[in-house]
Order: C-alpha cells, then structure tokens, then sequence
C-alpha cells in the first residue's frame, strides 16, 4: 500500500527546521513509525527545542552524537538542545514511537523568569547533553509515568490539558535534572561539529559529483575519520548517505513539481536515468514513475 513519505525539512549545518506547535504553546507532539520515512531512517538532524522519545513497538536504533543505543519497548531517551541524533530501526514492520519535541519556554515560562534563569537555562547549557531510559531504570519508571500522563492529556484533550502537559514537561526535566551528572566529552563534542560540518556540506553539494575525499576536506579530516564518524552516527558510509540524500530531494520533487524524470535525475546528482531508478526503488521500494503515480492518485481522491 503506497504511503506519502516524511521528509525532514532540515537547514544548514542540519537543523531540523519545522513548527511546534504552535505560536503560544510551542510544542509538538508525534505517534509516528519510522517506516514512515525515506528508507525508514529519521537522518542525523538537531534542533534548538528539547525532545523526549519513547518505543511502543518495534526496537529503534539510535544515534547520538558518537554513540548508538538500541531501545525496546518502553525503553526511550532524553536529548538536550542543539544535539545531534539520528533513528531507524532493524524490524521489517518499523518501529512505531511516541514522542514530543518543545520550546523551553513552555516549561521556563517568560525570559528572565526564576524558572529561566535558576533552573531551565543552566540545564540546558551546562546539563546532559543525552540520557538513555533502559528498562529496569527506576529514574525511567519516573519519567515514563509523566510522559504517559502528558502524552493522554494531548491525545485526550482534558480539561485544562495545556497546564497537564507543562506540569509533567516541568517534573520529568527536574527528574532529570536532579538524578543525572554525567557529562559529555570533548570527543563527541568535536565529533558532532565535524558531523554537521560534513552534513551541510553534502546539502550545498549532493546535485554535483562528489567524492568521498570532497566529504572529509569540508571538516578538514581525514577520509578513514570520515567513515567513522558516518558508522558511528548514521550507520551508512558517506556515500550510502549521499544516495540517500538525493533520493530524499528526488521524493520531494517527484511529490512538489511537474519536472520529468530525467530531470529530477540530473537536478538530484545521478549520472543516469537508469542508475538513479534503481536507487530508488531499492530506498522507497518503487520505481520514481510508480511512486509520482500513487502520490497523485492518493491526494485526487
């Protein structure tokens, strides 16, 4: 069954560029399968908002920063702002998850406020960068109960639910906040700025031939550092990624404009109409006609 794919609109150095919510209650809030997504991988992409992510079915594998952790059921992960991470998962089915991504506002309340300056700003400045909610977890078992408790007032649009949902926001930080030490390293740090390095540079540079060196000379790094830092972060080579970037940017061309097949070809980097249909179907699992087909035939009716 043909599905409109989820592409993550994502600006330079790879900021997650999308709303939350809205204007006065700046938080969103998913039930998403990472199926749901080209070659079912929610790629390497950071946003300024804090996020909280939990399994409901499936297993997920995640990125962060240098380190990849599998999660199952009931297990998820915090990440802090301005920190980079990546999804996709081993299971043919996907793996469907809860999540919610939001302004620290909604927790801090105005700028300069006690809650702002005591309390959510040196958090998000000087806290963990990440924390992993394994199983077994008593710190996960506090912050699952929130969660849950903030997700139903959403789904279930209680009475009064905006103050439900920023009380538990509100708790499950502070959980963290006083449970949690640890610190990341100057390591990932560097680790993580060379990633976006190379990421952004790949999205000014995937319409036009690239190599594997061309990637590693944007961070000033050598080519094996370069293929660890993509293993270690995103799973694929920078090439792999390279594909999959432009089969991401032919997707949306395909769904956005009337341009041929052949054109999206060469606008998206391929050397070949019939190279770039076998990438293709390999990534979404049809042919770029097939897929253009569907997608249209789905919005009409």
């Amino acid at each position: 069954m043909h599905k409109n794919l989820i592409v993550t609109p994502l600006g330079k150095n790879r900021e997650e560029l999308m709303e939350r919510g809205t204007p006065i209650f700046p938080c969103a809030v998913y039930q998403r399968n990472t199926n749901d997504f080209i070659a079912g991988i929610i790629p390497a992409h950071w946003h300024h908002e804090l996020e909280f992510f939990f399994v409901v079915e499936g297993t997920a594998i995640v990125s962060i920063i240098d380190k990849t952790f599998e999660l199952k059921e009931g297990e998820g992960y915090f990440v802090n702002a301005d920190v980079m991470h990546a999804i996709t998962s081993p299971d043919v089915q996907g793996c469907l998850y809860q999540s919610t991504v939001f302004n620290s506002n909604v927790v801090s309340g105005a700028p300069g406020s006690v809650y702002d300056v005591m309390y959510i700003k040196p958090f998000m400045k000087r806290g963990l960068p990440y924390y992993i909610f394994n199983l077994g977890d008593p710190l996960r078992d506090l912050v699952f109960k929130q969660f849950t408790t903030f997700f139903e007032a959403d789904r279930n649009k209680i009475l009064n639910y905006e103050f439900v949902m920023r009380e538990a926001l509100t708790q499950m930080i502070l959980t963290l906040n006083v449970h949690s030490h640890e610190e990341i390293s100057n390591v990932s740090t560097i680790q993580q700025q060379r990633m976006k390095t190379m990421l952004s540079w790949i999205d000014e540079n995937y319409p036009h031939p690239v190599t594997i060196q061309d990637v590693a000379d944007s961070a000033g790094i050598s080519v094996r550092e370069s293929q660890k830092i993509f293993s270690n972060l995103v799973h694929l080579t920078p090439i792999q990624y390279i594909t999959r970037r432009r089969i991401s940017a032919a997707v949306y061309l395909l769904e956005n404009t009337d341009n041929t097949i052949s054109e999206i070809c060469i606008t998206c980097g391929f050397e070949s109409s019939s190279y770039f249909t076998k990438r293709f179907k390999e990534i979404i699992g049809e042919t770029p006609k097939m897929y253009r087909q569907q997608f249209h035939e789905k919005r009409l009716g």
